[in-house]
């Protein structure tokens, strides 16, 4: 498989004119856009425009696409910014992805003493210290046998399993798009249907960290 048609999911960039707050565009060769709602855009310094999310209502809908399904080999990397954590746990990514017996990935921030965590539901849970207003890459890829978890980076932790992966759903924002809403940006998405190896994963952050100022 080559690697632009392992790409899946990336949804549109731009440096130059705001891009829409209806439709979020997929630049992958599935089209997979997503529905945006009460979602917008800031531009930073380098130019680059982010999504913001408001915490109560925000969210892209990817519905369930096929080719987000039963991947046997995955990587899901992104960028994001947000504040100090109160109050419940608040989901920056629900993919809804299954391992074989039906265990849950999600992509989330917690509260209080769990500042930042990858769930597997029933598996494991994956904390990580948040950088409270500051630029963050994470990266998560999964070879069929092992799951690597990345900070701006650097791989922190792992996790051997094995099995498919699939999607029931996919949001931004919260989970399902009806609870634990996201308060704060994302930017870079990327969905890839093969695993990086540790080199890779650096190589992908050094790459675009300029664009955070970081």
């Amino acid at each position: 498989m080559s690697k632009t048609r392992g790409i899946v999911l990336e949804p549109e960039v731009s440096r130059d004119v705001e891009p829409g707050v209806v439709t979020l565009y997929d630049r992958s060769r599935f089209a997979n856009n997503g529905v945006m709602a009460n979602v917008t855009w800031v531009q930073l310094p380098s130019g680059l425009w982010v999504m913001e999310f408001n915490g109560t209502s925000s969210k892209v809908n990817f519905n369930a696409p096929v080719s987000l399904q039963n991947f046997a080999t995955k990587t899901v990397v992104f960028w994001y910014y947000a504040g100090a954590f109160t109050g419940t746990s608040r989901e920056v990514i629900d993919f809804g992805y299954s391992l074989g017996t039906g265990d849950v990935v999600l992509l989330a921030y917690g509260a209080n003493t769990v500042p930042l965590l990858l769930l597997s539901d029933g598996l494991a849970t994956v904390l990580f210290a948040h950088g409270v207003n500051t630029w963050t890459q994470i990266c998560y890829s999964y070879d069929g046998t092992t799951i690597l978890y990345a900070k701006n980076g650097v791989v922190f932790d792992t996790d051997a399993q094995t099995g498919t992966m699939a999607c029931a759903a996919a949001f931004l924002g919260g989970r399902g798009g009806t609870s634990k809403w996201y308060d704060g940006n994302l930017a870079l998405l990327k969905v890839l249907r093969y695993a990086l190896t540790p080199g890779q994963i650096l190589q992908r952050y050094e790459a675009t960290r300029s664009l955070f100022g970081v």
